[in-house]
């Protein structure tokens, strides 16, 4: 077992305090190569945009009961008007006025 002086223990950088009180060398595992899905960007920011962006999508979801009709605004400007059931808005862009219908 290799035993080194205070000097060199002083001089190692990234070693736990247990192996330098220990007097023991210790091998250190190099971190993973992170590859973004933006050429090289961390793994971390792209996956954090990724997020946003599915959450901005699902933001948009909306639906109108039975009863209830939806003028879409987009930009304050009168786009459509959407049966009732499922549908889909930008998030940003537009936004919508919901209207009970009464035949």
């Amino acid at each position: 077992m290799l035993r080194p002086g205070i000097n060199a223990i002083r001089e190692m950088t990234g070693q736990s305090l247990a192996c330098r009180a220990a007097g023991l060398w210790s091998v250190e595992i190099p971190s993973p190569i992170r590859v973004g899905f933006f050429g090289g960007a961390s793994m971390d920011l792209s996956v954090i945009i990724l997020v946003v962006i599915v959450l901005l999508g699902l933001s948009g979801v909306r639906i109108a009961n039975q009863y209830e009709r939806a003028v879409v605004l987009r930009l304050g400007q009168y786009q459509a008007i959407r049966e009732p059931g499922l549908y889909w808005i930008a998030p940003v862009l537009e936004r919508q006025v919901t209207v009970t219908y009464a035949p």
